[in-house]
């Protein structure tokens, strides 16, 4: 099966940005290798383009672009769609939608995958799926949100090389799952827990600790403490 990293390993020339779309995935990952299952019926993508390289404030400007994009075609879920660092959108407490970026070969590859009209389909209770369709009365184009994504995308990027992080950490204060809300931080060796504050001006997450103290933090994962 070709994946878009195959694409740029083997096909050149190469645009300065392209498109790799799939109807659906039998080996779809996310972080730390995680499994995501991409059935029939959702969106599923990777949009490459030429760059000098990715920072980990990346993923947090596709989540922008996909939130107001998610936003323009299901208006009526704003009160309940989040943005959750550093690489998800939640719906109802649920995911709808997961992103993956990663730097090869001159391009930045931002894989994106939305529960669209496709049938939910959960691999563990950490985080359970979500779809518009559960929503919405019709079939979602997702065409139309792949080209309004686009565009936003395109238009937040450069906002971002020309004008800083700032536009962007507004609008994720504004949109953050679990601000104000007692966290654990699962990275590969340590467990944080404490009060999540929001995000930093680096795109760090921002939590406070037992003894008060605000930490920064670059990655893992977020869950709600109890979870």
């Amino acid at each position: 099966m070709t994946d878009s990293y195959d694409i740029i390993n083997n096909i050149q020339p190469l645009p300065e940005s392209f498109v790799v779309i799939a109807d659906e995935q039998i080996g779809g990952v996310g972080r730390n290798n995680n499994q995501w299952v991409s059935n029939h019926g959702g969106l599923w993508i990777t949009y490459c383009f030429k760059t000098e390289g990715a920072s980990h404030q990346t993923a947090l400007l596709v989540g922008v672009s996909l939130h107001q994009t998610l936003l323009k075609y299901i208006p009526f879920v704003r009160e309940r769609l989040f943005i959750k660092w550093p690489n998800d959108i939640i719906l109802n407490k649920k995911k709808l939608a997961g992103i993956l970026v990663q730097a090869k070969h001159g391009y930045i590859c931002i894989g994106v995958g939305v529960n669209t009209n496709n049938e939910r389909f959960s691999l563990d209770g950490l985080q359970q799926p979500v779809c518009i369709s559960e929503f919405l009365p019709y079939v979602i184009s997702n065409s139309a949100i792949l080209k309004s994504f686009l565009n936003s995308i395109d238009a937040t990027y450069k906002n971002f090389l020309n004008n800083g992080f700032s536009k962007c950490r507004e609008y994720i204060a504004e949109n953050l799952y679990l601000r104000g809300e007692f966290v654990v931080l699962k990275t590969d060796s340590l467990e944080i827990r404490g009060l999540c504050k929001g995000v930093g001006h680096d795109g760090a997450i921002i939590i406070e600790d037992v003894s008060g103290e605000l930490k920064s933090y670059y990655s893992g994962s977020l869950f709600k403490s109890g979870e």
